[in-house]
């Protein structure tokens, strides 16, 4: 993965964190200070002060008599002495019915807030942390979504034959979609895509790459002679992680413009998009830059509606998805936990397994939907 990649993206979190320091009182950018010695990532520091900020905001609006109509920049670090367990039980209901986000992302804003109340009281800043025995709501089991064999075959058939089109007419709650056989020029416009889209799908479910690994993907970073690509983890560290032929054969379709078994005609690949100069991004976009995070999740989830219109997943496919997919493949077919964790560059082995157990669970449902009753 591109450093160069990694370090710009880096720099634009902590643009973003620096632009939320400037209304933060002194406290929040001390404890801003004392987290960068902590090794953590740009992106998990911006969530943190993120966090801490909507909370000293949601304080003052909610309870301007005990807060006042001073600055948030002004805001009295003395005055959270006088949290309660109820004020934040308070802000827990406020997160979960207002903002409607779920209960893994209300506890990490939580656990956030814990953090940075521990270290005030560290530093003396007040005489206790008012969430010492707080009590943390339960995350919500999440079922799994992904896609079969057939499903999967579906969604590659659809991108590489080119022939649907998602339509989209009116706004709001007047939205209204369509998959209709593609106009000629809209067909003609996207064609240089295709083998780009292709080799991204087929990276992601032949590989469970995340998405910022696979946008960070330099020409370097792919390896034909051992099925290979290397990515930065979270972290710094760099890994390999492996694919099949037949990622390998969408890859080099893409990056050389080589027939793909099966394939009707020559498709033109990366050249075609015009990289600029210096540009080593494998994904580009049509103007010769690298593809942005962005960009692919709104492309996989385009070509879910459009290639698997009855599949009831299809409105929050996302390619996180397409790892989960990936992983339900290896699990499926090998039932091996550890070999899956580091495909898959999980945290530990830990994740993989709970994964695992709520996909037995979901064959358990299946195989129980299936019994015949009548049969003994």
């Amino acid at each position: 993965m591109s450093t160069e990649y990694k370090e710009e993206s880096r720099r634009k979190t902590e643009k973003k964190t620096s632009e939320l320091l400037t209304s933060a009182p002194a406290y929040v950018k001390a404890f801003y200070a004392h987290m960068q010695g902590g090794h953590r990532e740009a992106l998990t520091l911006y969530a943190y002060i993120r966090d801490v900020l909507e909370f000293l905001s949601y304080e003052q609006d909610i309870l301007p008599e005990r807060y006042g109509t001073a600055e948030l920049s002004d805001f009295p670090v003395e005055l959270m002495n006088r949290l309660t367990q109820k004020d934040l039980e308070e802000y827990r209901g406020y997160l979960r019915q207002v903002r409607m986000i779920t209960n893994a992302s209300v506890k990490r804003k939580l656990s956030a807030l814990s953090v940075f109340f521990q270290y005030l009281l560290s530093e003396g800043d007040i005489r206790r942390n008012p969430m010492a025995d707080f009590d943390y709501p339960a995350e919500n089991r999440r079922r799994i979504i992904y896609l079969d064999a057939e499903l999967s075959q579906r969604l590659l058939s659809g991108v590489l034959a080119n022939n649907k089109y998602l339509l989209v007419t009116g706004d709001g709650p007047d939205q209204a979609v369509s998959v209709i056989d593609i106009p000629e020029d809209i067909r003609i416009r996207r064609e240089p895509l295709v083998l780009r889209n292709y080799a991204i799908l087929r990276l992601f479910l032949g590989s469970g790459l995340r998405v910022s690994e696979l946008v960070g993907l330099d020409l370097q970073d792919i390896h034909f002679s051992r099925s290979s690509v290397t990515v930065i983890q979270k972290g710094g560290d760099e890994t390999e992680v492996f694919f099949n032929e037949t990622v390998a054969d969408a890859l080099r379709a893409y990056l050389y413009g080589t027939r793909l078994t099966g394939s009707a005609e020559k498709r033109t690949g990366r050249d075609a998009l015009g990289p600029k100069k210096g540009c080593n991004a494998v994904f580009i976009t049509s103007r010769g830059l690298r593809i942005s995070v962005r960009a692919v999740e709104l492309m996989v989830k385009e070509m879910a509606q459009t290639y698997l219109p009855d599949y009831d997943d299809k409105d929050i496919f996302s390619p996180h998805k397409l790892r989960a997919t990936c992983a339900t493949r290896i699990l499926t077919q090998t039932g091996n936990v550890a070999l899956a964790s580091r495909q898959l560059n999980h945290k530990g082995v830990a994740v993989t397994a709970a994964f695992y157990a709520e996909l037995q669970k979901e064959n358990q449902k299946t195989q129980i939907q299936k019994l015949d009753v009548d049969q003994w």
